[in-house]
């Protein structure tokens, strides 16, 4: 698992992960941090972005 914050705000998480062993895969998302007060932020994400194998999500919904 990966998590990056950016300047000024921008949020990135990424989880890997295996299928049966062999299927390699990740989720992705990417945000917009929002600073509520001294103690509270909020982020708002984007839709994720799946991978399995070859298979893109990005690239299933451009397909249609």
């Amino acid at each position: 698992m990966v998590h990056v914050v950016e300047v000024p705000d921008t949020i990135s998480n990424r989880v890997s992960f295996s299928v049966f062993g062999f299927l390699d895969g990740e989720v992705s998302l990417n945000g917009k941090l929002k600073v509520l007060d001294d103690k509270w932020i909020q982020v708002v994400f984007e839709p994720p972005h799946l991978k399995i194998g070859s298979l893109d999500s990005n690239t299933a919904v451009r397909a249609k």
